[in-house]
């Protein structure tokens, strides 16, 4: 891919959607790994097209260039990336006419990994121009507390719905995460969620100095 286009791309996103280059990078160089716990070739791809803008960007974007990412991150990651996968799977293989929608999806590329078009990915608008910049996949961009998406799924759908959260209802307040959890009831009867969360053993501050400098204000900005 020739740097100019690379360094065309727009990446000034917000310090919360700046993780998703972190997550990125640890399924791109846990793929990359001597046994690797995830398969995610296309993630590799888009390491490579970003590596040369991200070395003009904040810390984080320099570091990930240099591909410095925490060992307990990249396992993590991937762990949960492939967990999540299974639960994808399984909807699908249970439901051929069921939707998974990947709530805050980042940079995720799950549809790639499932070799599926029957996921739909869901984020910030800046998240999803960046992905339609990079993957030119039909994402959904809003707020996931603001419901007007409900109905774009409602309307896409054609079977059962499997939504996932992948770290994302950690970052969500508390009374606004649950009328969204109400919402998805109420909307889609039958449907599934799959969410992960986050002990909050982890956000007093003794812990807190055992998290990177770098991964730490995205720690702190964790509601519950």
């Amino acid at each position: 891919m020739p740097e100019q286009e690379s360094t065309s791309l727009n990446i000034n996103l917000p310090s919360v959607a700046e993780t998703a280059l972190a997550t990125l990078w640890s399924r791109g160089l846990e793929s990359m790994s001597r046994t690797p716990i995830l398969d995610d070739a296309k993630a590799v791809k888009i390491m490579e097209r970003l590596r040369p803008c991200l070395k003009q960007g904040s810390e984080l974007a320099r570091s990930l260039a240099r591909d410095e990412v925490e060992p307990s991150m990249q396992t993590y990651v991937a762990l949960r990336s492939r967990r999540m996968d299974g639960y994808a799977r399984d909807h699908l293989n249970r439901h051929p006419n069921g939707m998974v929608v990947n709530l805050g999806c980042g940079l995720d590329t799950r549809r790639w990994r499932l070799d599926s078009e029957n996921v739909l990915d869901l984020d910030l608008p800046e998240m999803i121009g960046l992905r339609r910049q990079l993957l030119g996949d039909q994402s959904v961009g809003a707020d996931v507390l603001e419901h007007s998406w409900l109905e774009t799924v409602r309307h896409l759908a054609n079977g059962p719905i499997l939504f996932l959260a992948e770290g994302l209802f950690m970052y969500l307040p508390k009374p606004a995460l649950e009328q969204l959890v109400r919402k998805l009831a109420w909307n889609f009867p039958g449907g599934e969620l799959a969410a992960e969360v986050f002990s909050s053993f982890w956000l007093t501050p003794p812990r807190l100095k055992r998290i990177r400098t770098r991964l730490a204000d995205s720690i702190q900005r964790m509601k519950w």
